[in-house]
């Protein structure tokens, strides 16, 4: 009888050790998928940017770039959100508040990824050529917008911006605290 008791615990632990080796294996696989998840989201999610003060008071136009104006662009960033102003092509404050997040850094040039929300174009952005025009997005005083800022760092504290939008390029500096 003893000797069918330890027979009986040999083949189990047998049983558990085939398939703890099975989910070890399975485990490397569900954790490469898991990692290729993580990086999309990791890219999307980027590093936090340095809080500053932005003053971009030119723009231009992506159709007609021959039409460089005064957009009076100021905004402030703080724990990698932006709130700020400016005067948009219809001549009409607007503000906006977004979220920034570096999405690509070296030493000395970055790319910065900004979405959220503006105030302002009371729905003139429907008759504009807007990807989406037309749609409820754009018919309205509240709109979303997503934006590239890429910059170069010229010193520890000052940043040259170039904030790339749809339909307008502005360009200011950057002073971060």
């Amino acid at each position: 009888m003893l000797a069918l008791a330890v027979m009986g615990c040999a083949s189990v632990s047998r049983a558990e050790s085939a398939a703890g080796a099975e989910q070890a294996q399975s485990q490397p696989a569900q954790a490469k998928a898991s990692e290729q998840e993580q990086g999309w989201l990791d890219l999307l999610n980027g590093k936090p940017v340095k809080d500053g003060l932005l003053i971009a008071p030119l723009g231009f136009h992506t159709r007609y770039a021959k039409d460089i104006f005064n957009t009076a662009m100021i905004g402030v960033t703080y724990d990698s959100s932006m709130f700020g102003t400016f005067i948009n092509s219809f001549h009409d404050r607007t503000l906006f508040l977004v979220r920034q997040r570096t999405i690509y850094e070296n030493s000395r040039f970055g790319v910065d990824l900004f979405y959220g929300l503006m105030y302002g174009y009371r729905g003139q952005l429907s008759t504009v050529a807007v990807p989406f025009r037309g749609s409820v997005l754009w018919r309205h005083n509240l709109n979303p917008v997503v934006s590239l800022d890429t910059w170069v760092r010229l010193t520890e504290h000052t940043d040259v911006q170039l904030v790339l939008t749809p339909l307008v390029f502005t360009m200011g500096i950057k002073y971060n605290y």
